[in-house]
Formats: C-alpha cells, sequence, structure tokens
C-alpha cells in the first residue's frame, strides 16, 4: 500500500456483488473519494492538517527595525544665521591645506588658478573672463587662499543654483575645487545655492545676492559666513 507522507492512509473499501458478478463501491460512494476515519478518542473526524508538523513562525524582520547607528540626513546651511545644531562642529577645525597643493602659477590663465580668492572681482579688474557667479569648494571649512580645494573630478561635486526665477543652473567643481558659470548663462538674482556630492547635499537656505561666493566663504568667513564652502 502507497502512503504518502503526511497523509492518513484510506481504508480498504467495502465491496458488494450486485447479482450480475459485478462490484460496485458500498453505498453508492464514488470509488475516487476516501474514506476517513474518525479519531477514537475524540469521535470526530482528524483535521486536514492533522499529523502535519506547524510551520516555525516566521523571523523578526530586520528590514523594520532601524540600525542604532542610523540617523536621517539633514541638509546643513552654510550660514551661522541658520547653523543646524551639530554642525557647528564641522567648522571647529584648524586652519589646514587639506591637499597639501598650492597653486603656483601666477597670473597664467587657467580654471584652477587661485582657489579660495574672489574670483569674480579678480577677473573684472584683471580683465579675465566674466564670471556670473564662481567660488571653490573645499573639504574642510578653514583652509588657506591658493590651497587646491576639493577635486571635484574625484567627488563629483556640483554646484547648483537656482534662481529668482526658479530656474535650476548646474556646474562642476574642477581639479583645484574651483567653479564658475560664465557671463552668457543669465542668473536671475536673489538665488539659492547648495552643493551635492556622494548622495549628501549641503545647502545656503537664505537667498543670495553677491555673486563672488569667496568673497564671504574666506579661510575664516566673513559676512556670516562660517568658513569656506565645504563638501557635505
Amino acid at each position: 500500500m502507497l502512503v504518502v507522507a503526511g497523509c492518513m492512509p484510506a481504508p480498504p473499501r467495502r465491496l458488494r456483488s450486485d447479482g450480475d458478478g459485478g462490484d460496485s463501491p458500498a453505498s453508492g460512494q464514488d470509488a475516487r473519494a476516501p474514506s476517513v476515519e474518525a479519531d477514537a478518542s475524540t469521535g470526530e473526524p482528524p483535521t486536514p492538517d492533522a499529523g502535519r508538523p506547524r510551520p516555525r513562525p516566521p523571523a523578526p524582520d530586520a528590514s523594520t527595525e532601524p540600525p542604532s547607528d542610523a540617523r536621517p540626513f539633514d541638509a546643513r546651511p552654510m550660514d551661522t544665521s541658520v547653523a543646524v545644531a551639530g554642525d557647528a562642529a564641522s567648522y571647529n577645525t584648524p586652519v589646514v591645506c587639506t591637499s597639501g597643493d598650492q597653486w603656483t602659477g601666477g597670473d597664467r590663465g587657467a580654471g584652477n588658478m587661485y582657489p579660495g580668492r574672489p574670483c569674480v572681482a579678480c577677473h573684472a579688474t584683471r580683465r579675465g573672463p566674466p564670471f556670473t557667479l564662481a567660488g571653490t569648494i573645499f573639504p574642510t571649512a578653514h583652509e588657506p587662499d591658493d590651497c587646491n580645494g576639493a577635486d571635484g573630478f574625484f567627488t563629483g561635486a556640483a554646484i547648483i543654483i537656482t534662481d529668482a526665477n526658479g530656474m535650476t543652473h548646474t556646474t562642476l567643481a574642477n581639479l583645484a575645487g574651483n567653479f564658475y558659470f560664465p557671463a552668457a548663462e543669465k542668473i536671475a538674482f536673489p538665488y539659492r545655492a547648495k552643493i551635492a556630492a556622494g548622495g549628501r547635499e549641503r545647502m545656503m537656505v537664505l537667498p543670495q545676492m553677491n555673486p563672488d561666493c569667496n568673497a564671504c566663504h574666506t579661510v575664516k568667513g566673513d559676512m556670516m559666513a562660517p568658513g569656506r564652502i565645504m563638501l557635505p
């Protein structure tokens, strides 16, 4: 007799003779339908899953509980008037040239010249190509003039400007961390700015009128700026 694991074996069928020598199922039941024996202790038929092992309860889903060190990301501002709690520590750092590289090329025209200095004013007084807006991104808050900043090709740092008309203007920092928008790109003032890199953002929450970012974001900070424009 074939027994299927997890099922009750069916009892043998009782056959009767109908007088012509043929056999048919007792009581007119369909021969294909198995009979069910009652439980001797209760008199009740067994449940369909009788004899089957009960499945284990599902394990707790780890994804429903955040890791203990998870912290929501906040876009941190670049001006002290709206400083977010906990961000002040990132500006409490010594003056240091993180890259260890300095601009030594003088006034020869190059996109990575004089990082940290006021680009727009310098180009206006020394007849360089005019900029609508320009500045430098650094890895830390207090880096000296002419120190190469955050390498935009390595960090992928993008500068995103939203102007007074709601138009978005985006450019990337270069090898020295310098960024600029040429005069041909019209930006309606006042504007809002943010830096995006590595899936994080650092934004200015107050609209700005000065196109020369490094004029305020100096080594020590000026006009309420806490220091350099920093990577997020």
